[in-house]
C-alpha cells in the first residue's frame, strides 16, 4: 500500500511538473510569437511612416523647383514681353509681382505659395491677352509682312504678306487693330483690282478671295460699299465669262 502511494504520488507530481513545463513553454512561445509580430509590425509602420515622409518630401522639393521654374520662366518672359511705351506699366506691374514673389518668405505656407502663383499668372494672362491686341509690320524682300501678337507674352503670328512697303510715316513699333485694318484693306483692295485689270482670263477665286478679307477689314459704310460693288462686278464678269456654269 505505501509503495502504491508513494507511486501515485510521483506520477502525480511527474504529471504537475509536466503541465507545468508545458504551460511554461506554450507561454515563452506565445511571447516570443507575439514580439516577433509586434516587432513586424513596428517595422512595417516605420517603413510605410519613412515612405510617405520621402514621398511627401519628394512631391514638395518638386513643387518647390516648378515654382522655381516657372518663376524664372515669368520672368524672362516678363522681360522681353513688350518693347512699347504702352506695355511699360504692365511690366513694372508684372516686376513688382516677381520681387514679391522672390522675397524671404516663412516656413513653407502651400496656401500662401499658391495664391501668390495664381496671381503672378494672371498678370501673365492679362499681359498675353494684351498681346493679342498688338500688331506689327515688318519689311522683307519688298514686302510687308503683317504679324498680330500671339496669346503669349512673347510671340507672333504672320497674318498677311502684302506687297510693297508702307510709307516710313505709317511704321511705328506697335500697331492696334483700327490702326492696321485700314493698311490691310487698301493693300487687300489694290492687289483684287490688279488681279481684276489684268489681260486675259481673271483668275474670279482670288479676286473673291482678295475683296472678302478686304471686307473683313473695312472700317465705314462706304468701304464696305465699296467691297460690295466690285463682287457684284466680278459676279457680273464671271457670269459672261461662264454662261455655262452660272446661267
Amino acid at each position: 500500500k505505501a509503495e502504491e502511494e508513494a507511486r501515485k504520488k510521483a506520477e502525480e507530481e511527474a504529471r504537475i511538473k509536466a503541465e507545468e513545463e508545458a504551460r511554461k513553454k506554450a507561454e515563452e512561445e506565445a511571447r516570443i510569437k507575439a514580439e516577433e509580430e509586434a516587432r513586424k509590425k513596428a517595422e512595417e509602420e516605420a517603413r510605410i511612416k519613412a515612405e510617405e515622409e520621402a514621398r511627401k518630401k519628394a512631391e514638395e522639393e518638386a513643387r518647390i523647383k516648378a515654382e522655381e521654374e516657372a518663376l524664372k520662366k515669368a520672368e524672362e518672359e516678363a522681360a522681353c514681353a513688350c518693347t512699347s511705351q504702352e506695355c511699360g506699366s504692365k511690366m513694372s506691374s508684372i516686376e513688382t509681382k516677381v520681387e514679391i514673389l522672390r522675397a524671404v518668405k516663412p516656413p513653407v505656407n502651400v496656401k500662401a505659395i499658391a495664391a501668390s502663383v495664381a496671381v503672378l499668372f494672371s498678370f501673365l494672362a492679362v499681359l498675353s491677352m494684351g498681346n493679342t491686341s498688338n500688331y506689327y509690320i515688318k519689311t522683307k524682300h519688298g514686302n510687308t509682312l503683317v504679324y498680330q501678337g500671339s496669346f503669349a507674352p512673347v510671340g507672333k503670328n504672320l497674318i498677311a504678306t502684302l506687297p510693297g512697303t508702307v510709307s516710313p510715316a505709317q511704321v511705328k513699333d506697335v500697331y492696334t487693330k483700327d490702326e492696321i485694318r485700314p493698311i490691310l484693306f487698301r493693300s487687300l483692295m489694290d492687289q483684287a483690282l490688279a488681279l481684276k485689270n489684268n489681260p486675259g482670263s481673271p483668275d474670279f477665286a482670288a479676286i473673291t478671295e482678295l475683296l472678302e478679307k478686304a471686307a473683313e477689314n473695312a472700317t465705314s459704310a462706304d468701304e464696305t460699299t465699296q467691297v460690295k460693288k466690285h463682287l457684284s462686278a466680278v459676279k457680273a464678269i464671271k457670269e459672261a465669262y461662264c454662261p455655262a456654269i452660272n446661267p
